[in-house]
């Protein structure tokens, strides 16, 4: 992911941004701080979280709120950053990194209108066409099939997309969850075809598929996706 994935979990206490933010209670807030780098270091979320609700009880800056919600997502607690979304709607669009944890967060938990939301607003902030991937994704789902081509369209046009790549999340032969790691435009392509094989358009969704392998020729779910076409009954 775009910006979570530059984000260090242990703050740093001299030079961070907590400090940065000139909270009321100097003293209080350091020890707060230092309790929430300790708890950091055990790798304890529960007690790094509780630090964090803390600062934001003591001082509701938008860096504490921030940390908190970048915990909470790398720690899988999705319906947490739903809800301090909700709680802390006046923080929550301060920064591109936190709009991606809501987007992601809302996608996890199949909340699809709002992922798209956030997801559109961070292409709009962006333009970075990982973004624009995602949003594709959320619209297909939602069977927002005209806003999808369009999306798709964009995305395969762009000489921005040409040294973007992306992971890919599918089930393997043996059950277990596989990634792999495609430039954006396979995958775009690969995404079509499987929205038009959804369709019973085996034919056009064919092209597609053949059109992601000769940008990814190793590309599994493709290569598999076009196998498929093969014994499909429409």
């Amino acid at each position: 992911m775009y910006f979570i994935k530059t984000y260090v979990l242990l703050l740093l206490l001299c030079g961070n941004s907590l400090l940065c933010a000139q909270p009321t209670s100097e003293a209080s807030v350091q020890h707060l701080i230092k309790g929430y780098q300790l708890a950091a270091e055990m790798e304890d979320y529960e007690a790094a979280k509780i630090q964090l609700i803390q600062l934001l009880a003591l001082t509701p800056r938008q860096p504490y709120f921030a940390a908190l919600l970048k915990l909470c997502y790398q720690n899988g607690d999705y319906n947490q950053c739903v809800k301090l979304a909700q709680k802390f709607k006046t923080y929550n669009f301060e920064d591109n990194a936190s709009t991606e944890i809501l987007a992601y967060s809302n996608k996890q938990l199949g909340f699809n209108s709002l992922a798209l939301y956030h997801f559109e607003m961070l292409y709009q902030n962006t333009s970075e066409v990982l973004y624009l991937y995602e949003m594709a994704q959320v619209q297909l789902l939602l069977n927002q099939l005209e806003a999808f081509t369009q999306s798709i369209e964009k995305i395969t046009s762009s000489k921005a997309a040409e040294s973007k790549t992306v992971s890919i999340s599918f089930t393997g032969r043996d059950g277990e969850i596989v990634r792999q790691q495609v430039p954006v435009k396979a995958a775009a392509f690969n995404l079509k075809g499987h929205a038009l094989l959804n369709q019973r358009n085996r034919k056009e969704s064919k092209q597609y598929f053949i059109k992601a392998l000769e940008i990814a020729p190793d590309f599994t779910l493709a290569n598999g996706n076009l196998a498929s076409t093969k014994f499909s009954l429409f």
